[in-house]
């Protein structure tokens, strides 16, 4: 059968299959893309190494997820985050503008690593209880925090812009160059969305009933009885080890995941001594550690199958020819407006074979290689797609179902994305010459 056609057919499977909520998303994404690969006529040792391509180039990602969920958890179960958020109710109050606005701004430094794991490992668990004090809705802290996350990805460091530079064969900071119009504008799209929620929340809550406990936060004592695992007295070094993560994951050219593990391990040893603790510890948050890093090699089987098969080269060419001739010259000005639509379909990894192609068409008008990918390199779609590990992390740890994680935020990813998508061709930046 015709690879561009099973490519479909098999997308439109799996789509059905999660969306539906008949079979696990780990199921889905790995044995699915088997079945297919047998159907496009490719023998099992072709297909195991379909498997492999596609799993070695997540298996750093998985590490990462592993030793970070680690932890955050340990943190957390120290309490440390519950006793800096109850600090961060003192100084702001009841103020929802203020909690908002800041969702951002710690969700724009998280992602100063390029990552976006780590961004909703730091951002969500520590403001999540404080929105649940407010009676903000959790689902507006994963929005705020995915599109504050997406503009930072344009940094030249973070790996997609060091991937797509590479397509582009350019130097990253040279592409971050024309980027920094389209961040401005996709961090202030934020911004804005923060506060439009805020008028929001705030109307709704006027008829909220505050309790004692919320109304008097300055006397909120914790009671840490019911929580063996709590260490208050340990706060201040737990904050030091956790701003030192933070710094240290800014700073120092690292495997992130080889800076996690250390810190995971300092972590341990400072609070919790007893091998027995430890112990009961890794056993409480193995489940938490494990599923990730199953969808990470899922999409990984997945990615592999569509990729070294073929089935991506035939269906970006089908797609393509959908777009008119009289509009080629906009093709990727077009295909970055639908992108958002586009990715929760198709994993973003395989989203880079379009590059190429584009690439290609932009240079029989002119183009820079450089202007035909900078509509792609800040992923808002990819984070509201079930086909995304990060985006199945975020959901996880808001408390979503990654099909209602995903509709939450489908319309502001995509209106961010249109914004910088209009900013980036206005200011020319799509449409430069050779550099």
């Amino acid at each position: 059968m015709n690879l561009t056609i099973l490519g479909f057919l098999m997308l439109a499977v799996i789509t059905i299959l999660v969306l539906s909520n008949r079979v696990n998303l780990i199921a889905a994404f790995s044995a699915i893309p088997l079945l297919f690969a047998l159907l496009g006529g490719f023998d099992i040792k072709k297909i195991s190494g379909f498997v492999q391509s596609g799993i070695n180039s997540t298996f750093t990602a998985v590490i990462l997820i592993l030793f970070a969920v680690a932890f955050f958890s340990l943190l957390s179960e120290t309490c440390m985050f519950e006793i800096l958020v109850n600090a961060i109710l003192k100084i702001s109050g009841s103020n929802v503008y203020v909690i908002l606005i800041a969702t951002v701004v710690i969700a724009t430094i998280a992602h100063l690593d390029g990552s976006f794991n780590t961004t909703y490992l730091i951002t969500i668990p520590a403001l999540l209880p404080l929105y649940k004090k407010l009676g903000i809705d959790k689902k507006y802290l994963l929005v705020l925090t995915v599109m504050a996350a997406c503009p930072m990805t344009a940094l030249p460091w973070s790996s997609v812009a060091v991937m797509v530079a590479t397509f582009a064969d350019a130097n990253p900071v040279d592409m971050w160059r024309h980027l920094i119009p389209l961040q401005v504008a996709g961090t202030l799209t934020a911004f804005a969305f923060a506060i439009i929620i805020g008028v929001f929340v705030s109307k709704q809550n006027k008829n909220r009933t505050i309790s004692a406990e919320d109304a008097n936060l300055e006397a909120k004592q914790f009671d840490f009885t019911s929580s063996p695992y709590a260490r208050p007295k340990l706060f201040w070094v737990n904050f030091f080890i956790f701003v030192g993560c933070l710094v240290t994951l800014m700073t120092v050219k690292l495997p992130t995941y080889f800076l996690f593990m250390l810190f995971f391990d300092i972590t341990l040893v400072v609070n919790y001594p007893n091998a027995k603790d430890q112990k009961d510890l890794i056993k409480k948050y193995a489940a938490t550690m494990l599923n990730p890093c199953l969808i990470f090699l899922a999409i990984g089987v997945m990615v592999g199958v569509m990729k070294d098969s073929g089935m991506v080269t035939g269906m970006i060419t089908a797609i393509m020819s959908l777009i008119p001739s009289s509009m080629t010259r906009y093709a990727h000005v077009i295909i970055g407006l639908l992108s958002v639509p586009i990715l929760v379909f198709i994993p973003y990894q395989l989203f880079y074979s379009f590059f190429p192609i584009l690439i290609g068409i932009g240079a029989t008008f002119g183009f820079s290689s450089i202007a035909c990918v900078l509509p792609f390199v800040m992923l808002h779609g990819s984070q509201c797609s079930p086909m995304t590990a990060a985006a199945n992390l975020c959901a996880e740890l808001g408390g979503f179902e990654i099909t209602q994680h995903c509709r939450n935020i489908f319309i502001p990813l995509w209106i961010a994305c249109t914004i910088t998508i209009i900013v980036g061709a206005v200011s020319g930046a799509f449409f430069l010459g050779p550099i």
